[in-house]
């Protein structure tokens, strides 16, 4: 990847913004949200944003896995559950059973 890992994750946090009604109150409390975890979450795991970003409801740690993988094979299982408790400790996630999680809409 060419581009610093924050300018990525924020490009991919800019992209949904533009393809979102910024009329909803709910709308712009998850648009913060992003923007906070964009910012807060450490380094390494913030190209992890742009793969991320492609789920709307659900996400599978397996698919997000391979989807990152794709593009920089320094992403393993155990790196990517990290990643996902962070967000869902956070509440920009919530754990729904058989390695499937809902992106939390607030």
């Amino acid at each position: 990847m060419s581009e610093s890992s924050a300018t990525a994750g924020g490009k991919a946090t800019r992209a949904l913004h533009e393809l979102e009604d910024h009329d909803d109150p709910l709308q712009a409390r998850l648009f913060a949200a992003l923007d906070f975890a964009t910012e807060a979450l450490p380094a390494e795991w913030q190209p992890l944003l742009v793969p991320l970003a492609l789920h709307e409801r659900f996400v599978q740690a397996e698919v997000l896995e391979l989807m990152a993988q794709q593009a920089d094979n320094r992403f393993d299982r155990a790196a990517i559950d990290r990643f996902m408790n962070t967000l869902e400790i956070a509440g920009l996630l919530r754990a729904v059973g058989q390695g499937c999680t809902n992106c939390t809409r607030r």
